[in-house]
C-alpha cells in the first residue's frame, strides 16, 4: 500500500501518452484487412481526400508512464482487437 501510496504522489497532476506503441501501430487500412480476417467478411468503406487537420500518423510514446509508474503495454494488438470482439460479442449488461 505504501508503494501505491508513493507513486499516486509522484505523478499527481501528470498527463501520459499511453497506446500500444511502435510496436502494435495500425494503419486504418491494416486495422480493416486484420477485421476482415477475423470476421470472415468483407468492409465496405470509401477512401476520401485528406483533409488539412488529419494526422497522417500516431504512435503513442509510452516512456514517461513507464519511466514513472512502470506501466506498458503488454497485450499485442492482434490480441487487444480479438479482446474487443469478443467483448462486442458478448450480451451487454
Amino acid at each position: 500500500y505504501f508503494e501505491a501510496a508513493k507513486k499516486i504522489k509522484k505523478i499527481k497532476g501528470n498527463a501520459f501518452n499511453v497506446g500500444g506503441g511502435i510496436k502494435n501501430s495500425f494503419s486504418l487500412l491494416e486495422l480493416f484487412s486484420f477485421i476482415e480476417l477475423n470476421l470472415g467478411m468483407k468492409m465496405n468503406f470509401k477512401k476520401k481526400n485528406v483533409r488539412i487537420s488529419d494526422q497522417k500518423v500516431f504512435i503513442s510514446n509510452n516512456e514517461k508512464a513507464e519511466n514513472m509508474i512502470g506501466w506498458k503495454p503488454v497485450i499485442s494488438k492482434e490480441k487487444g482487437i480479438e479482446k474487443m470482439l469478443k467483448w462486442l460479442e458478448s450480451p451487454q449488461q
